[in-house]
């Protein structure tokens, strides 16, 4: 017979060993003996924990914490379940409460962090990991974890020192470089970041995240043929999943008398971007089934090499392969500069046209439709868009005026802001995307956009165009030049300093007030 400290080594040897299933036969004996036996509750409540029976391990938390009230540890582990249940905010009163008991740990002052910081209270997450580096100086974890939040907090001096310091402790950490070298890439220190990409991947060469990230930098600096195979990565990133097509996924492979789907993988500028290469996959034989949003088929309906949208509903037309259309430089040109000669391929509606014609008909200023703010869900949004407040000094320029094309997000910047036309009640009502926003830049004699769906359009369309980018922008912009290979019809305006638009914005008033004077002829 073995005593209880005895049978909880043995249970704790079995799960050492792997034997999940024997260490919870042990574990349940003990309490079938003794039921209120604190250990065996909470270490079957952990093993529960791992075996993601989350209801389970609550049950025997609780109960071991009903014993033991004052245990941190016990706090700490119903912490730990709570958060696996998606129960933050109960998660961070229960690491309050471990904190109250012992506020020396510094592994609960981190914990409760992570919770703030999921919480959006990226301040008060940022204190809290700053606590537990006071108690321990060399906690590499809380200095990463700081990091990150400094990071969503936008405050990227200390972001990058917090991260410096976190991988002299862990340098072997392939998340800590593979983040930092994602920060560094952010404030331009490009070939800094390379180097912290590259140790991420001597680490730990299967991260998806490390991949993915040296491909964005790759194709970012223009090096299309490796970053575009390397850029496939991002099948394997964490939440990435291939529709459920019954067909294969096209790798190449001929495609005369073929029928091959096309599919929208990211946002609605994206999947303008890109629709371009229809009609060279078309060529090479193949019947071209496009599947896209709903909304953007009016739009899209105008693209060549397109023979036909996919139905949404099930069954789906039959096709003998499908691929992501951000896939298909891959198996074209990898180039860009390649698909330049097929711009302008999407066309305005004609009779839509004729309606923005007539509607702005008394307009003799140099007519210039604005954008400014992208999806906030975007995770770097913050540094891509930008108050409306810069046009101001755009919308005083003589013989200019300003009309906002920008829908839903940052609309309601316009309340303060007087010089601007505000046209978003006008376009593209009844699910129809960009189809009455196409014809009003038709009718516009510029565009000017930051990194939206909407600067892709006006590219698309062949209209001239300038768009405001960041200091390190998204990887389509390349780097280092006024125009794009992706539309001629582009000019690129750049920061030189991350989050200074003022000389950016001094530029184009320049260049916008000239233009308004020539037209003023």
């Amino acid at each position: 017979m073995h005593t209880i400290p005895e049978a909880l080594e043995i249970a704790r040897a079995a799960l050492r060993s792997g034997d999940r299933q024997q260490s919870r036969f042990i574990y349940e004996r003990i309490l079938a003996a003794l039921p209120d036996e604190p250990t065996a509750l909470s270490e079957l409540g952990m093993l529960c924990l791992g075996e993601r029976a989350l209801d389970e391990a609550e049950r025997y938390l609780r109960r071991a914490l009903e014993l033991r009230p004052q245990d941190p540890v016990g706090h700490n582990n119903l912490y730990l379940v709570l958060r696996a249940s998606g129960r933050n905010e109960q998660a961070i009163e229960t690491m309050r409460s471990a904190i109250a008991l012992a506020p020396y740990l510094p592994e609960l002052h981190n914990n409760l962090g992570i919770a703030l910081k999921d919480a959006g209270q990226l301040e008060v997450a940022a204190d809290s990991f700053r606590e537990a580096i006071v108690l321990r100086p060399v906690y590499a974890e809380a200095y990463y974890n700081l990091a990150n939040t400094l990071v969503l907090a936008h405050e990227l001096d200390e972001a990058e020192a917090a991260f410096r310091r976190a991988v002299e402790l862990a340098p072997s950490d392939s998340d800590t470089r593979n983040n930092f070298g994602a920060l560094l890439r952010l404030r331009g220190k490009l070939d800094e970041a390379a180097g912290e990409f590259e140790a991420a991947l001597a680490t730990n060469p299967s991260s998806a995240e490390a991949h993915q990230n040296r491909a964005v930098l790759r194709l970012l600096r223009g090096q299309f043929a490796e970053g575009w195979v390397e850029y496939e990565s991002r099948w394997q990133m964490p939440g990435a999943k291939l529709p459920n097509y019954a067909e294969p996924r096209w790798r190449g492979e001929p495609l005369v008398g073929r029928t091959l789907r096309l599919w929208a993988e990211q946002g609605l500028g994206d999947t303008i971007q890109f629709v371009r290469y229809a009609p060279l996959v078309r060529a090479q034989g193949a019947r071209i089934l496009l599947d896209c949003p709903p909304a953007l088929r009016p739009l899209l309906a105008t693209a060549a090499g397109i023979d036909a949208f996919d139905r949404a509903e099930d069954p789906r037309e039959w096709a003998d392969y499908h691929v992501p259309l951000l896939s298909l430089p891959s198996y074209c040109n990898p180039d860009p500069s390649a698909t330049a000669h097929l711009v302008p391929y999407l066309r305005p509606q004609p009779n839509r046209v004729a309606f923005w014609r007539e509607r702005l008909a008394d307009v003799a200023d140099f007519k210039v439709g604005i954008t400014w703010q992208g999806s906030p869900g975007y995770a770097g949004d913050y540094f891509r868009s930008l108050p409306l407040a810069w046009f101001a000094k755009l919308s005083k320029i003589p013989g200019v005026r300003l009309f906002s094309l920008q829908k839903n997000f940052g609309r309601e910047q316009l309340l303060s802001q007087s010089g601007v036309v505000d046209l978003a009640d006008e376009l593209d009502e009844e699910g129809r995307a960009f189809t009455d926003t196409a014809a009003a830049i038709a009718n516009m004699d510029l565009v000017i956009s930051s990194d939206t769906a909407v600067a892709h359009l006006a590219g698309a369309l062949g209209a001239p165009v300038w768009v405001v980018l960041q200091q390190t922008p998204n990887w389509r912009w390349l780097l280092a030049r006024e125009d794009s290979p992706w539309y001629p019809s582009m000019r690129l305006f750049r920061q030189s300093t991350l989050g200074n638009w003022k000389p950016v914005f001094d530029a184009i008033a320049r260049e916008l007030a000239a233009l308004a004077q020539s037209n003023a002829r």
